[in-house]
């Protein structure tokens, strides 16, 4: 009876011991999502924009942009690299550079849509995650082939200002008209008003080849379904 006594002991003490062990392990999609931005190397700064979607943060935490994106499956990748990916579609990955003039900029055309009568807004989710951390947060969309034309800015938390047209009907307006968009045809914005918006709030990365600076290599990552 002591013997079996013994044993029954030794085998709870082990079961307790290992309990914790157990319930501290990661779920496969937090193991995707744990990642270490290392140090990165020198690289060239491509241009895009034309036919994409991205958003621009004020920030230069490029760790910090990455876990608040969700971004699984985290790679370093060279501006070439992931830009090229960025355009891949429907199955592109998000491309997150590394800081340019102060600003990151996670690009892909990958990222939701803005809404439209026949689109769920998937977007606003994520641009509010990102505003709940980063004081300034930007969304631009381009795609002349659809006439679709996007921008919006959460300062602060809040939304302040989003705007879309696609195919000629006004599917996203909230917020007061920025001095930037007083000087655009609204009715028929185009891509170049996209970049325009983009220049006046932030930055326009169409333009980056003709004013080049010293930046480093990005990361590449695959963003988390909306379902998950």
């Amino acid at each position: 009876m002591d013997s079996l006594f013994s044993r029954m002991t030794a085998l709870l003490a082990s079961t307790v011991l290992l309990l914790p062990m157990v319930c501290s392990e990661q779920t496969p999609s937090e193991r995707k999502m744990s990642f270490t931005v290392p140090t990165l190397q020198p690289d060239s700064i491509q241009s895009f924009g034309y036919k994409c979607r991205w958003i621009a943060i004020r920030t230069d935490d490029l760790q910090a942009v990455i876990s608040t994106l969700g971004l699984q499956d985290c790679r370093v990748g060279s501006w070439a690299e992931g830009i090229q990916t960025a355009y891949k579609y429907p199955d592109g990955e998000v491309f997150v550079t590394p800081p340019v003039n102060g600003y990151i900029l996670c690009v892909s055309r990958s990222l939701p849509e803005f809404p439209t009568s026949d689109l769920p807004d998937e977007i606003t989710p994520i641009l509010k995650r990102l505003a709940a951390r980063f004081a300034d947060v930007q969304y631009f969309f381009t795609y002349r082939v659809s006439d679709g034309q996007a921008w919006a800015r959460f300062t602060n938390g809040t939304c302040t200002r989003a705007f879309a047209i696609f195919q000629g009907d006004l599917s996203w307006n909230s917020g007061e008209l920025t001095p930037v968009e007083k000087g655009l045809d609204l009715e028929f914005p185009s891509e170049q008003d996209v970049m325009k918006v983009a220049g006046n709030w932030s930055i326009d990365p169409s333009e980056f080849e003709k004013k080049p600076v010293d930046v480093t290599q990005g990361i590449v990552g695959k963003l988390t379904p909306p379902s998950t």
